[in-house]
């Protein structure tokens, strides 16, 4: 596409040079640009996201008694790092923007911590129970809703749905005296299935291109 426009501009050029040799000298209008047309958001799409994943801190009770009744595990914050695809669709009608949103991510998450004292809040003697969370990957199936401005060019939008990750919660006691629990014990659950909420902002950096941060909960 590059060598043919090219190629019409210099055609034009010469043709130019031809004129003059046998004319008088005149100014020659440029041919007006073609109008530029606004994005429009309707449409299927495909992209690439990357970001972090903010996890809150999360309590483990030990109802087995392995410790003490009520003992628990602290599982501290983390930060990972999370990337991954999306696909969906957009209608736009007017101003308003509906569609709906699919995307799947790594997410490299384990964190893990000892038994703390329900009483105290302290470790408890041995810190022998660590319970432990872990999950490889989320991923959502969302609707998303959103009022488009600045000629179509900006996409303000809020979305929401159901969440889905192979989240394995885990405790282990690891003692194996009588006096904190009897031996090696173990217990495990998955939550695979929650919801997203959340909202964005995005641009159209070109008609087939655009950029977006978007933060979910």
């Amino acid at each position: 596409m590059k060598r043919l426009l090219l190629a019409a501009t210099a055609l034009v050029a010469s043709a130019g040079i031809a004129a003059a040799a046998d004319l008088p000298s005149r100014v020659v209008k440029p041919a007006p640009f073609a109008p530029v047309v606004a994005p429009n958001w309707t449409g299927f799409y495909v992209g690439l996201n990357a970001g972090f994943a903010i996890t809150n801190s999360g309590r483990m009770v030990d109802l087995d008694g392995w410790n003490g009744i009520g003992d628990y595990n602290r599982i501290r914050s983390k930060t990972p790092f999370t990337g991954g695809a999306q696909a969906g669709f957009n209608w736009q009608m007017g101003s308003i923007v509906l569609g709906a949103e699919g995307d799947i991510n790594y997410l490299n998450y384990k964190s893990s911590g000892p038994a703390l004292d329900v009483a105290t809040g302290a470790v408890t003697a041995g810190g022998d129970t660590i319970g432990t969370k872990k999950a490889n990957i989320l991923a959502t199936l969302r609707a998303r809703a959103g009022f488009s401005a600045l000629n179509d060019t900006l996409l303000l939008y809020v979305t929401g749905g159901v969440a889905f990750s192979d989240l394995k919660y885990s405790l282990v006691d690891a003692c194996s005296t009588g006096a904190c629990g009897g031996g090696l014990a173990a217990g495990s659950a998955h939550q695979n299935v929650g919801y997203a909420l959340g909202g964005g902002v995005e641009y159209a950096v070109t008609r087939n291109w655009s950029a977006k941060s978007e933060q979910q909960f």
